[in-house]
């Protein structure tokens, strides 16, 4: 399993991009059910955390942060079981906003990050979704850069999970789940059809629902910010787990293989004798297939134990594989 994996973010202008990551980083540093999440160095932790206490100063117009001007904004994070165990290391980056409306170089290294990147956020203005988007399906498609995303990602050269954040949900939550998961598949069709290999997350993310009528005075109180990080831990992870899982099965297979081989060569003393050497080899290998067996499933058992922990805070997540919506029993996630 990879130790180390990319995470892009990106959405249109004044998204909330900058507030879910100052609020996820807040919640996660905290910890969540034992899940932690440390920044690598102190001036990443004191810039997150100065954000976050930004965000605390009601009746302020200064609790919101001024829109970057940045390209890109990276944090390196350690996302951790317990205080001490570090599950996956995260390099992290934040595009902004203009970032996916321009045809510049900064566009072209965004499609490189693309490409790099191991799991993929996108952030959804849930303000666009206090009404029906039919009637305006293309004004809010493009004012939030949607169809210029979904270009992006078709050209990736590989399929990795998404996770689409409705920020701000707080503006959008007296809607019924049923009408606004139909405006979700009207604005994301591509990503969510059969035949595309696209693994999604739905995730309503929000600061605080009083925050939807009084922006400034609104008390902080964060719901499902840190969802879409558990969700990516936790498909990578799982990924991982498939990995050892196929690597024990072939070593199985390799050394049945070399076993066979051994008794096959087994005869009388003279034929023992002239293939003493050609028996040693295959006793050999089959201690060292047999070793590697070992060392795969002893890796591929604690993966189960991550996916079961991880499991368990996504058993009211909207998932989608490839088109398909699927869902993690909590029977399930506690023996996974």
């Amino acid at each position: 399993m990879k130790q180390r994996v990319k995470v892009t973010m990106v959405g249109g202008k004044n998204v909330g991009k900058t507030c879910f990551l100052h609020g996820m980083y807040y919640v996660m540093r905290r910890g969540v059910n034992n899940f932690f999440l440390h920044a690598h160095d102190a001036d990443s932790d004191n810039r997150l955390m100065r954000g976050w206490s930004a965000l605390n100063r009601r009746g302020e117009d200064r609790r919101w942060p001024v829109p970057t001007h940045e390209d890109i904004t990276r944090y390196d994070f350690s996302f951790k079981i317990g205080m001490h165990r570090t599950l996956m290391d995260f390099e992290w980056v934040d595009y902004r906003g203009g970032a996916l409306e321009e045809d510049t170089a900064s566009s072209q290294e965004l499609i490189d990050h693309l490409n790099e990147s191991d799991c993929l956020f996108f952030c959804l203005d849930g303000s666009e979704l206090r009404t029906p988007v039919a009637e305006r399906l293309y004004d809010v498609d493009s004012r939030l850069c949607i169809s210029r995303a979904k270009v992006l990602l078709d050209g990736m050269s590989r399929r990795v999970p998404v996770a689409v954040l409705i920020t701000k949900h707080d503006c959008c939550r007296h809607r019924a789940k049923d009408e606004l998961m139909a405006d979700i598949r009207l604005l994301f069709d591509a990503w969510l059809v059969p035949g595309e290999g696209w693994d999604v997350l739905i995730c309503p993310v929000t600061l605080g629902r009083q925050l939807a009528e009084d922006i400034n005075g609104g008390q902080i109180d964060p719901k499902n910010l840190h969802v879409p990080l558990v969700y990516s831990t936790f498909s990578l992870v799982v990924e991982g787990l498939v990995d050892h899982e196929t690597k024990a099965r072939m070593a199985a297979e390799n050394q049945e293989v070399a076993e066979r081989r051994i008794q096959e060569s087994r005869g009388g003393f003279l034929t023992n004798l002239l293939k003493k050497s050609d028996i040693e080899a295959a006793q050999l290998e089959a201690e060292q297939w047999q070793r590697q067996r070992a060392a795969e499933e002893r890796a591929a058992n604690r993966l189960r134990q991550d996916v079961a922990a991880l499991g368990r805070e996504l058993t009211n997540a909207v998932m989608y594989c490839d088109g398909r919506r699927v869902q993690i029993r909590p029977q399930h996630a506690a023996t996974a």
